[in-house]
């Protein structure tokens, strides 16, 4: 069982007392933090005896039923998928921890709203950050007496983000969307009378005052000092060969016919197939099939050397399509992570030492405290996905830097995306470093 860090206690005593948009940075030990807000509601006087729900993504289940099972052994404990049935009357006044994910929450949701829970806890929260998603409307019908909002990115560009998970928390603060859009989200004018939503906030101060009583954010530097730096280091790669040449016919096209030669075409119906095209090229030229399933790719070449250098470090490669996962597991004799069905994917991962991941499975639930390196085979938007893999290897138990790799073939799609997560990553470094001045200001 693990004693709770100081920080991590403030976190779970403000969660006994009130809805908690708890939004830490990722690596504090968020799922801690929420069993051990369930297993204090139950120790206090005049706790319930109402079942508790964990609502979170599919690969992080597990992590959750793990996280009860250590903190909270005499806790029964049920996972509930979208296929089996829900029966109301199983579930009420029984003290108990369900675990499910959102799409189940969508399927059952109507026999659900049928049972008044002690707590819900919703894991990555931002997933009900769409006020118009069925996952949040479902989460909204649900009856409970305290809620809990888990999300290491409350707001991905403006404060819209985050009114739907505040109308989830606090719903006679935050009836209505307009008001609070109209309050706090920055614009500008668009074209027909219309305006377009920007990175921003109108009244940050505000803001911050009136989210202040329900809402943590710490960052690793405010509650974790000791934790050692991840080292980030970007790698040029070029293409030679066919790889290249495929990449320029492709880039260079404009119909949507292209003629890659001895008689093969790609249909392309619009500039995102266009670059979804682009960056299989960059990752794999097989992945097109087609005469290029034996060119060579000039990210392969370069890890295969760096695998060759360091046979012995501990590394998870993140990549961005399931075929490449498949190709680089198979050709490098490593483990993979393909999601929570894939019956290829290792029960322990703690004994993995060279594992490879595609970033979507990999981003979310799964704790690689063991890795050193994390190398980026391909980068992808958005920039929340590549931090989160990041934050894989970088947990409160590390005491050894680490270093995240990033693989860029240079004038690519390879550049452009990942010059664009890097302005996302310095505007969030931007925000915390205000957010850092001000507390010292507090405290002089």
């Amino acid at each position: 069982m693990m004693e709770p860090y100081p920080f991590q206690t403030v976190a779970i005593d403000m969660g006994r007392e009130t809805n908690l948009l708890l939004a830490d940075e990722c690596g504090l030990g968020k799922t801690l933090m929420g069993t051990e807000i369930i297993k204090a509601l139950y120790a206090s006087e005049g706790g319930q005896d109402l079942p508790s729900l964990i609502v979170c993504p599919k690969p992080v289940r597990m992590q959750w039923l793990g996280c009860l099972a250590e903190q909270c052994p005499d806790l029964e404990r049920d996972v509930l998928y979208v296929s089996e049935p829900f029966d109301p009357k199983e579930y009420r006044r029984r003290r108990m921890a369900v675990v499910s994910h959102y799409e189940a929450i969508v399927r059952h949701k109507d026999v659900m709203s049928k049972v008044l829970w002690n707590i819900i806890i919703c894991d990555e929260a931002h997933r009900i950050g769409s006020r118009q998603a069925d996952r949040t409307d479902a989460v909204k019908k649900l009856p409970t007496l305290r809620k809990v909002a888990l999300t290491g990115t409350p707001v991905e560009r403006s404060p819209a983000d985050m009114w739907s998970i505040l109308n989830w928390l606090n719903p006679n603060d935050y009836p209505g969307y307009w008001a609070f859009f109209e309050k706090y989200v920055k614009t500008v004018p668009s074209y027909n009378g219309h305006f377009k939503v920007v990175p921003g906030c109108l009244d940050p101060k505000g803001l911050e005052k009136e989210l202040a009583p329900f809402t943590l954010r710490r960052t690793r530097q405010d509650v974790a000092p000791w934790l050692p730096p991840v080292i980030a280091s970007e790698i040029p790669v070029m293409m030679s060969g066919k790889q290249a040449d495929l990449y320029k016919t492709i880039d260079d096209a404009t119909d949507a016919l292209i003629d890659i030669g001895e008689g093969e075409v790609i249909f392309v119906r619009n500039a995102l197939s266009k670059i979804l095209k682009l960056q299989q090229v960059t990752s794999n030229p097989r992945l097109l099939g087609y005469s290029y399933y034996e060119a060579a790719s000039a990210k392969e070449d370069w890890l295969a050397d760096w695998i060759r250098d360091h046979p012995d470090e501990p590394v998870v490669i993140f990549c961005q399509f399931r075929e490449t996962v498949k190709w680089l597991a198979k050709k490098l004799k490593a483990d993979r992570i393909l999601g929570g069905t894939d019956p290829h994917r290792p029960a322990n991962l703690s004994r993995c030492n060279r594992i490879v991941a595609t970033i979507a499975a990999a981003g979310e639930g799964i704790d690689l405290p063991h890795i050193r390196t994390a190398i980026f085979y391909d980068v992808i938007w958005p920039a929340r996905r590549m931090t989160q893999a990041v934050d894989r290897i970088q947990r409160l138990s590390n005491t050894e830097p680490k270093q995240a790799i990033y693989l860029i073939i240079p004038d690519t799609v390879d550049e452009l995306v990942y010059n664009a997560v890097k302005y996302k990553w310095d505007f969030h470094k931007l925000i915390n470093a205000l957010m850092e001045r001000r507390h010292a200001k507090r405290a002089a």
